[in-house]
C-alpha cells in the first residue's frame, strides 16, 4: 500500500473478485460511525457505508468497508 492505492490493488488483480456488496446508511449508534475521527465532523450525522466482500484466487476472504463523508460531493462536483 506504500506504492499503490488498495483500489488500484483490488480492481486490476484478476485473481481478485468482488463477491458481494451491500450499502447501507449508518449513525452515532452503529460501530463503523465510531471507527471515524473526532476531526470529522460528523456528529449526528446519517452517513452511507459500503461493505464488500471479496475472494482472492477463490480461497481466501476478506471483506472492505467504505465510509462516505459528507464533503464527498462537494470534491466531485
Amino acid at each position: 500500500l506504500s506504492k499503490e492505492s488498495l483500489g488500484v490493488i483490488v480492481f486490476s488483480e484478476s485473481s481478485i473478485e468482488r463477491t458481494d456488496l451491500v450499502k447501507y446508511a449508518i449513525n452515532k449508534t452503529c460501530l463503523e460511525y465510531q471507527w471515524l475521527p473526532d476531526s470529522s465532523g460528523t456528529v449526528d450525522e446519517l452517513l452511507w457505508s459500503r461493505l464488500s466482500e471479496f475472494t482472492i484466487a477463490k480461497t481466501s476472504i476478506f471483506y472492505l468497508v467504505e465510509i462516505f463523508l459528507p464533503g464527498l460531493l462537494k470534491v466531485v462536483y
